[in-house]
């Protein structure tokens, strides 16, 4: 296939993939939908009991308080904060750390005789949570305080039920975290919808889940069988072992299916666990991708690997704030070195007329793909991306 030709394609492969994803984002993310003003929710003219919406905008929050539900008309002006956000972007004193706790409250207008029966999924709040629906309290997750001696993290997704009284839907959420040094509160988003339509949307997110788990996993096998019947190369055990790793990651993130086998896992166990396996499937795919051109980039490839020992060493000794404080831009450059050899090794690849390099070509981009979109979704708060599988399953397809 001509030099010309294969680079066609892989720009059309390139928009093919973009073009999947921000349909997923637009499809989640419907401008025309209603958002929250000023700690104010109109679902008047919505049709919520087949659907799913996020409910992002403005509420209306008080910092540094653990607000009563009977005792929000005492309190004064709140302040308004996005959400999903980080709340230091409310902070007056520019702190450094998300420490702190306090108090969110948002009003959902509804038809004056609407008595459905609504549900609230949140993705996961920093770092403890206690849930009050119309002035009564319907879940807390770990334990919030006003210190950290008094309050217990556990963040993981969870669903509570809301019906609408005298047309409202009030929902006031206590927060607390001294456990997330960079991200506290409400920072992910919250689905709102009919109980069975958000319970299809929880079934369908885990069921992804589970699939792109399970192509990910029975890969590796088939990379294994591969290795010991077939081929001895040791390169695959690489790819095994970064296929394995972005398995195992996928059950740790999210919605945290790990909790089925493992409940009683820690805060930071999980987070920290997670970032091993995602550090771990990246780091090995760049090991696999330098047995692609084994002359080439020597030097930076040993620097590489010494920043990889260190981090993967810091994760297992640190603390998890001081390694999250200190080391998180070098998991930035981690995860984008893929990126930056990718597009080199494929012009070498080319260039040597590699035979099926056209296949590389495609499962490389596809890891691209999800590293970026990956930072996307963690750094941009105020969207809501639910998990996204396609990247991560073409990619062993073609592996």
């Amino acid at each position: 296939m001509k030099s010309k030709k294969k680079w066609l394609i892989i720009l059309s492969f390139i928009i093919l993939l973009t073009s999947f994803r921000l349909a997923w984002l637009f499809y989640y993310n419907d401008p025309d939908r209603p958002k929250a003003e000023d700690g104010v929710l109109d679902i008047r003219s919505a049709d919520l009991m087949s659907e799913v919406m996020p409910v992002n905008g403005e509420w209306a929050f008080y910092p540094d308080k653990f607000v009563n539900p009977n005792q929000l008309s005492d309190e004064g002006d709140a302040t308004p904060i996005r959400v999903p956000s980080d709340w230091r972007s409310v902070d007056q004193n520019e702190q450094e750390s998300s420490f702190g706790h306090g108090t969110y409250h948002l009003r959902i207008i509804t038809n004056p005789n609407d008595s459905n029966m609504y549900r609230l999924r949140f993705m996961g709040i920093s770092t403890a949570s206690r849930v009050y629906i119309n002035g009564e309290e319907v879940g807390e997750l770990g334990k919030v305080g006003a210190n950290k001696a008094t309050s217990e993290p556990n963040e993981m997704p969870f669903s509570v039920n809301a019906q609408p009284a005298a047309g409202k839907i009030d929902i006031v959420i206590q927060v607390s975290n001294f456990d997330h040094i960079k991200r506290g509160g409400i920072g992910r988003t919250i689905y709102f919808g009919g109980v069975n339509a958000v319970e299809a949307h929880e079934h369908f997110s885990m069921g992804l889940q589970l699939i792109g788990f399970a192509v990910l996993f029975f890969h590796g096998i088939y990379i294994l069988v591969l290795y010991l019947f077939v081929f001895k190369q040791k390169k695959l055990l690489l790819f095994a072992g970064a296929v394995f790793s972005m398995a195992v990651s996928i059950i740790f993130d999210d919605d945290q299916l790990i909790r089925v086998i493992w409940p009683e896992i820690g805060f930071e166990e999980r987070i920290k666990l997670t970032l091993l396996f995602y550090a771990s499937a990246y780091i090995l795919s760049v090991f696999y991708l330098k047995t692609l051109v084994k002359d080439q980039f020597n030097r930076t490839f040993k620097l590489f690997s010494a920043v990889s020992i260190f981090y993967i060493i810091a994760i297992l000794c640190l603390d998890y704030n001081e390694f999250n404080y200190i080391l998180s831009p070098i998991y930035s450059i981690l995860m984008l070195t893929p990126a930056v050899l990718i597009p080199l090794i494929f012009n070498k690849k080319i260039s040597i007329k590699t035979p099926y390099s056209i296949y590389l070509v495609f499962t490389v981009i596809a890891i691209s793909s999800s590293t970026f979109w990956g930072s996307i979704k963690g750094r941009v708060l105020e969207i809501g991306i639910p998990f996204y599988p396609f990247d991560k399953r073409y990619r062993n397809w073609n592996g």
